[in-house]
């Protein structure tokens, strides 16, 4: 998958944020946080990072899955402090690196970790650059949600509608030029979202979207 580059925008973007582009690689979702994401008080803590390949599990094709997507594992404590606040049940997060500032978004999965413990999906965790001494900052967040997406697949690949179905399950928050990474089957290709609504961001639940497809 893709990653999110929070810093790439420069002062006069900030105030003026590009509008919606069907092909765009990179999106900045920290570039108007008023409009795409939004802190709440519900959640800010630091827990130890782990990534999801030395959960004590992994061998187990339910926590394995987890490295196709974006979902994490915390403990059942957070649930109990989410739920007294969030009545929708959709529990989202800010992750952000203690001493680099890296950040990226996630969305929970299961409440099943040790107390103070976060498992994240490897690349994600690679991507917030942990070097196993540090601390992740942990924010519940606000972002909306989404009603279609746009894809483009590979034309060789004729009917990937329900593979896709199938890996939307492991990921919440999609932005326009995230990548997904498909393996099923022996075949491997990379699919990537060009287009939603009603913004460049937000998230989905339990891979309900409507979604077109568009072959190159």
């Amino acid at each position: 998958m893709d990653f999110v580059n929070f810093d790439e925008y420069d002062d006069q973007q900030r105030q003026q944020p590009p509008k919606r582009q069907t092909k765009k690689k990179i999106i900045n979702l920290a570039s108007k946080p008023d409009n795409i994401v939004t802190i709440n008080k519900y959640l800010d803590i630091e827990l130890i990072p782990m990534p999801i390949s030395q959960h004590p599990d992994y061998d187990t094709p339910h926590i394995r899955h987890y490295n196709r997507g974006d979902l994490v594992i915390v403990s059942i404590d957070i649930l109990q402090r989410l739920e007294k606040y969030n009545n929708d049940k959709q529990f989202h997060l800010k992750l952000i690196n203690q001493q680099t500032t890296i950040e990226y978004y996630v969305a929970i999965g299961e409440f099943t970790a040790p107390e103070r413990i976060i498992y994240i999906p490897d690349d994600i965790y690679n991507h917030l650059a942990f070097d196993g001494n540090q601390r992740v900052i942990v924010r519940s967040i606000n972002i909306p949600k989404l009603t279609s997406v746009a894809f483009s697949a590979p034309a060789h690949y004729r009917n990937p509608k329900p593979v896709i179905e199938h890996y939307l399950q492991y990921h919440r928050i999609l932005f326009i030029g995230k990548i997904i990474k498909i393996t099923m089957f022996g075949i491997s290709f990379n699919l990537e979202i060009t287009d939603m609504a009603p913004d460049f961001a937000g998230y989905i639940e339990n891979s309900e979207i409507n979604f077109t497809i568009k072959f190159y």
